[in-house]
């Protein structure tokens, strides 16, 4: 009941299109509205190289991820706790395969260099570090333990 009443308060401008529909247009031109005027930084050759290289280790991972799967028999299980310990090969593809494009996106619009209270961090570089740190590790682990690259 008090859905309906609420409805009822909101304007819509067309009878047609519903409330959601209208909001995420109108929300999404609004956030679109800044990207307008405004331009990523080039990236350097150790931009790309590091690009190249977390990548790679995506790529490494997500085949893992894959013998993982197939490989329950041997004890073997994930321990992504977004994917679960037993994936299904389908959640593996989507999740790495999002995964290489968000990092690439992320990477593609932090800035080169920022200024925040008379410092100066690289907040590229210091993505593209930390995600080497944390995603080699996992990647070396799980090739010490038997895991192979399986698609």
């Amino acid at each position: 009941m008090l859905h309906e009443e609420m409805l009822a308060i909101i304007p819509v401008p067309c009878c047609n299109i519903s409330m959601k529909l209208f909001v995420c247009i109108v929300g999404g031109i609004i956030l679109a509205f800044p990207c307008f005027a405004w331009e990523p930084d080039p990236w350097s050759k150790t931009d790309i190289s590091l690009e190249i290289l977390s990548q790679g280790l995506l790529l490494v991972d997500w085949g893992q991820t894959l013998d993982i799967r197939e490989r329950e028999d041997e004890g073997y299980y994930e321990k992504n706790s977004y994917l679960g310990k037993y994936p299904s090969r389908g959640k593996v593809n989507k999740y790495f395969a999002l995964s290489c494009l968000a990092h690439g996106l992320i990477t593609w619009v932090l800035p080169v260099k920022w200024e925040v209270f008379g410092f100066t961090i690289h907040p590229r570089r210091l993505w593209q570090y930390g995600f080497i740190g944390v995603e080699s590790p996992c990647v070396i682990n799980n090739y010490q333990i038997g895991i192979r690259v399986n698609y």
